[in-house]
């Protein structure tokens, strides 16, 4: 009966993590030191993505890297939130677990870009140049679930719950968002 409900539940659950593994490609973590965040006001201006994700409240750098302001922070029932927020740019930390924890990243016009290998993606650009950048990802685009005119490209960090959706419309292929993610648990 035990092997019967383990087979059960196996069949049951795998529709699931195949329709998962459809939808996004794989970045490896020495991949990604190979992603930085530019801002539009100056080339110098720039500070690796791993490092915005890693930071465990070490605001100086970032402030100082991207040329913007410490955060603003606020205590929540779930612990304190702390957020950047920039023109086109907001960070977000929680510090729930003890420790601030990256939570989200969003870039919402050109003001900021992320490069990687010597590829440029913002807002505004076209999606197309991911295609060389994260094929695997990038043939895998789909529609956004409950959005009409929004379609994304996902990438997961391998072996973390991190996640990057380039959000873009599929009429004309622009990017109207860029966002990096994870759970707070």
């Amino acid at each position: 009966m035990r092997a019967l409900t383990l087979i059960t539940l196996l069949l049951i659950s795998s529709p699931i993590v195949i329709l998962g593994q459809n939808v996004h490609g794989v970045i490896s973590t020495s991949e990604l030191s190979n992603y930085s965040i530019v801002s539009k006001s100056s080339s110098t201006k720039e500070i690796q993505l791993k490092e915005v994700i890693t930071t465990k409240g070490n605001w100086s750098n970032i402030s100082k890297s991207l040329n913007i302001s410490n955060p603003k922070c606020k205590n929540q029932i779930s612990g304190k939130w702390c957020r950047f927020s920039h023109s086109g740019l907001e960070i977000t930390y929680s510090d729930y677990p003890g420790t601030y924890t990256f939570s989200e990243m969003t870039l919402s016009n050109n003001n900021f870009k992320i490069v990687a290998k010597n590829t440029h993606i913002m807002v505004g650009g076209s999606i197309t140049v991911l295609k060389n950048l994260c094929k695997d990802a990038y043939n895998k685009r789909h529609a956004i679930p409950g959005e009409t005119n929004l379609n994304q490209v996902l990438l997961f960090l391998e072996g973390t719950d991190l996640s990057i959706s380039y959000e873009y419309k599929p009429s004309n292929n622009t990017i109207t968002s860029i966002r990096i993610y994870q759970p707070i648990m």
